[in-house]
């Protein structure tokens, strides 16, 4: 079934169809969280379903999460529509949908004659690769196929204008609209006075200031001078044990602590911050803690076999049995296996800029399985089932501690490198009904 479209993203989809006889290339700007990839998706299945199926639809993006994304929520507004993506090695063109990395068709590749071409993030669609991508598609002769570029940001900061590309803006929502109408949060900001920053000399690109240049006159050695007051240590986690990672986030918010990777490796962050610099105090060390055998640590529980799952449990029952964590908000995002598979997923999508509004709010990180009839691909020597069983357990003594109050959960099922089918994750269950199984469940 597929999921129904706010009113705006209706608008936006009619907007589109009703501008067509007039105007082939179409801008379409929404802002961050607006749903841009639900709008297209929404869009191409009707044109396809109603304008024209002779030619598959092709969808243009320049990095692989966005490609990543397309490929999922398409198939929310379309359910069972055949994608394929052309990217790299990945060749599938015998699709509905061709999802395509911009880099790839610059680098040549060639692809059936398009019905209809969706370029997200078209702000990038200016640049001069892209460009001839779309000249070679025909994308400006008269009988070329239309157009239709996303964005939240239609200003380049090179000044090149979208108007070279994009003949008519169909359809527009602010930041400020949507927030007014409830669909986004309302925006704070924070200034931070850093005693002897200079920045002045600091150049900037596009409006931000170059990283390299920033690096010179910033490090973390200095901001934890800034903030020292707010950090009382560190806890240590293991890549050895990818959960560590996500159990050191939760210690964090809670005992307002530094989550560090132990390695001591000349210039890792335990070198910087333990063994030298501010030799900060290690508070809890979750190295080499969790067996998988006898008892799971501080407790009389018999262990349930995985380390994983004993980490999990030892977590909940110090953090949000004990009622120091916040029952109300749980991050369901995607440990430090990414570590031994970084080509698997992006980096946007485990990192701990992922993590930071749960930790702000002292809640609950964690990532499970959530089938009963398979070992997940980070611990497949568990007992089926057993990450579920944890994850329930984990829900339950929230949903105790919440007192009937909302429980937020953020984040997203680990589809591409874990507990689905897809590509090399390992699971028995595709990815929509893996995500689905997810809500079940929550």
């Amino acid at each position: 079934m597929a999921i129904q479209l706010r009113p705006y993203q209706q608008e936006a989809v009619e907007a589109f169809f009703n501008a067509l006889p007039e105007h082939k290339r179409q801008l379409i700007v929404l802002p961050t969280g607006a749903g841009k990839t639900i709008v297209f998706g929404a869009t191409a299945r009707r044109y396809y379903e109603t304008v024209s199926s002779d030619n598959p639809i092709l969808v243009i993006a320049h990095r692989t999460e966005l490609l990543d994304q397309a490929e999922q929520k398409i198939q929310y507004v379309w359910p069972g529509v055949v994608t394929g993506r052309v990217q790299g090695q990945r060749n599938e063109q015998l699709a509905q949908v061709l999802i395509a990395s911009t880099q790839t068709l610059v680098a040549g590749r060639t692809i059936p004659k398009p019905g209809l071409i969706i370029y997200d993030e078209c702000h990038h669609s200016r640049a001069e690769g892209a460009l001839g991508v779309l000249q070679r598609l025909g994308v400006f002769e008269p009988d070329g196929p239309p157009l239709l570029g996303v964005t939240a940001t239609p200003s380049r900061s090179d000044r090149t204008e979208l108007g070279d590309v994009f003949e008519h803006l169909t359809y527009e929502r602010t930041i400020l609209q949507m927030i007014m109408d409830g669909y986004l949060a309302d925006v704070r900001g924070i200034r931070v006075e850093v005693p002897g920053l200079n920045l002045s000399a600091i150049r900037t690109v596009g409006g931000d200031y170059n990283a390299k240049d920033l690096s010179h006159v910033m490090n973390i050695e200095e901001a934890l001078e800034v903030f020292s007051d707010y950090v009382n240590g560190v806890v240590v986690w293991s890549e050895n044990l990818p959960c560590t990672s996500n159990i050191a986030s939760t210690i964090c918010g809670v005992e307002n602590l530094l989550p560090v990777r132990y390695s001591r490796d000349a210039d890792s962050m335990y070198d910087r911050l333990v063994l030298h610099g501010p030799k900060l105090k290690i508070v809890h060390n979750l190295v080499g803690k969790f067996t998988g055998r006898g008892k799971i640590p501080d407790s009389d529980l018999d262990s349930t076999g995985s380390r994983k799952g004993d980490a999990y449990l030892w977590a909940k029952m110090r953090y949000i049995d004990t009622g120091k964590c916040n029952p109300c908000e749980i991050g369901y995002w995607c440990d430090a296996f990414w570590l031994k598979h970084p080509s698997d997923m992006s980096l946007s999508n485990v990192g701990l800029t992922n993590h930071d509004y749960i930790v702000a709010r002292k809640g609950f990180v964690c990532d499970l399985d959530v089938w009963p009839d398979e070992a997940p691909r980070d611990d497949p020597d568990q007992k089926p089932g057993l990450d579920r069983e944890v994850f329930k357990e984990i829900l339950l003594s929230c949903y105790n501690r919440a007192n009937g109050k909302m429980i937020h959960v953020s984040g997203f099922t680990p589809w591409a490198i874990k507990y689905t089918s897809f590509g090399k994750a390992g699971g028995k269950h595709e990815e929509v009904p893996t995500e689905w199984k997810t809500v079940q469940l929550l």
